[in-house]
């Protein structure tokens, strides 16, 4: 399964772990724990204001995101 391989890659198990959890959606980003705690009202994104902060979000459309992406061995390019 994805799962079985994604554990058997020769990564730090940190990695693997923040994998796991974003494809989980159970990765918490920016505001999401203070919004639980009733700290913040909104979950609109702190750093660029225009969207809900999501996993995806924070890890692929978020613009200095994509930037790190592009900027990658892999250059992966995020529409």
């Amino acid at each position: 399964s994805l799962w079985e391989r994604l554990w058997k890659i020769s990564a730090v198990t940190k990695c693997k772990n923040m994998v796991w959890r974003a494809c989980a959606n159970i990765l918490l980003v920016g505001r999401f724990p203070r919004f639980r705690r009733h700290a913040i009202v909104d979950l609109i994104c702190g750093w660029c204001g225009e969207v809900v902060e999501t996993v995806t979000h924070a890890l692929l459309t978020y613009p200095e995101s994509r930037k790190v992406w592009f900027a990658s061995p892999m250059v992966i390019q995020v529409n």
